[in-house]
């Protein structure tokens, strides 16, 4: 079975307090888009787990595909074991959430393949015990998240098809980015309304304080025609939004030849990213 692992961006973040635990809590508008990683799943003998990838670093068992994988394996006993093949598209710690998107796509199939008969809540439970954002990628479209990001709640699909990605090639690990925030008195709340002029994200300012290349690259796609320009999560990857397909072009063309990465993309409703689950092969 082959199938697409979709990324996310944040277009809404706001950090609303800090639980006993350590995590933050957050709300938080999730949407999928049209980058992917992409994913190869085959029953092998029973007892069996194997995962490989193009990047080599992720072949490990601390990996989220694979601690996931091995979860189901031994919670359920099922008659197979898998083999996985993860193909990365989606840059690493960079605030798109490729890693939780893997982690709900093994989920998901795995459930199907070894006929497990998990029902959805129980999928939710188990996904959010590997992390925060691994509900969403069950659920995929837009959705608003509370908690630690963790409670979802499915919004209308938004049809917005130039969007810029743009990476300087760093990492930001989750916690970093939330422990540098400070957390406000009176958090903002989303605008169930959207439009380019209230995306927000509360992680921005501190992260830029400590990595300057985030504004440079927030403020370039600002001056280059983006109508509004926002860091993704934790990032440091920023997402621009264009009306103008030609101008998020050139946009992208003058930050790859500064020697980022970059990536055009769209966003995917709910039903289109569900379809790819019934339509894997």
């Amino acid at each position: 079975m082959q199938i697409d692992s979709f990324a996310k961006i944040n277009l809404f973040l706001e950090v609303t307090g800090r639980f006993c635990n350590g995590y933050h809590g957050i709300n938080t508008v999730f949407c999928s888009v049209s980058l992917c990683d992409r994913m190869r799943f085959a029953l092998t003998k029973k007892g069996s787990l194997k995962l490989s990838s193009n990047i080599p670093d992720l072949n490990t068992q601390e990996n989220l595909v694979y601690r996931i994988a091995r979860y189901l394996v031994d919670r359920f006993d099922p008659s197979y074991g898998v083999s996985i093949d993860l193909i990365k598209r989606i840059p690493v710690t960079a605030g798109l959430g490729g890693g939780s998107s893997n982690a709900a796509v093994t989920l998901k199939v795995m459930n199907t393949l070894m006929k497990l008969a998990i029902e959805d809540d129980e999928l939710h439970e188990i996904g959010a015990c590997f992390g925060s954002d691994v509900p969403f990628f069950l659920t995929g479209g837009i959705a608003q998240g509370h908690g630690r990001g963790d409670q979802i709640v499915r919004l209308p699909d938004l049809s917005i098809g130039n969007i810029l990605l743009v990476n300087p090639g760093f990492e930001i690990p989750s916690r970093e980015a939330y422990n540098l925030v400070k957390i406000p008195k009176t958090p903002m709340h989303w605008d169930v309304v959207y439009s380019v002029d209230n995306v927000f994200n509360r992680l921005q300012d501190a992260v830029q304080t400590m990595y300057p290349a985030v504004a440079s690259i927030i403020d370039e796609m600002k001056q280059n025609g983006a109508q509004n320009a926002i860091m993704s999560g934790s990032g440091p990857t920023c997402i621009g939004l264009f009306n103008d397909s030609e101008k998020l072009l050139r946009c992208k063309e003058m930050f790859s030849a500064l020697g980022y990465w970059t990536y055009k993309v769209r966003t995917i409703g709910h039903d289109e990213y569900q379809q790819c689950f019934q339509n894997s092969s």
